[in-house]
């Protein structure tokens, strides 16, 4: 789970990063009217709020690796859900495809790594529950 968790973090900053520099270019914007400039506004602030939801989902997986914990196996489904919506609306260009195959697989790790982390608890739990005083299991 720290591993996925460092993941995710790391594309969240990144993709931050990317955002910035394609905001520091001169160009970025130009030619735009006012409708086209409010919802590229828009989608600049969902992509912003998503990368921060990532580094949140990075930093509360890495808090809770060795817990048994249902948040982070909800915040894995959604974060796969982003991804995996980002993947559809994705280009026809090949590069970019196999881009958005190569993400997917960071949140994937991630919620794997969250289910079974929650299943690998709940069963010890259930183990130690139904193991009798002397060892034998029932």
């Amino acid at each position: 789970m720290r591993i996925a968790s460092v993941l995710v973090i790391l594309l969240g900053v990144i993709s931050i990063l990317a955002l910035r520099g394609i905001l520091g270019s001169d160009t970025a914007f130009s030619g735009l009217s006012e409708a086209e400039g409010k919802s590229a506004l828009f989608g600049l602030t969902a992509l912003y709020v998503l990368n921060g939801f990532k580094i949140l989902a990075g930093l509360l997986g890495l808090l809770l690796a060795g817990k048994k914990s249902l948040l982070t196996v909800i915040m894995g489904v959604i974060l796969f859900v982003a991804q995996l919506w980002n993947f559809f609306q994705a280009g026809n260009g090949a590069i970019e495809i196999v881009i958005n195959i190569v993400l997917l697989v960071i949140p994937y790790y991630y919620l794997h790594n969250a289910d079974l982390r929650r299943k690998h608890a709940a069963s010890l739990i259930a183990g130690s529950f139904f193991s009798a005083p002397g060892g034998a299991r029932f």
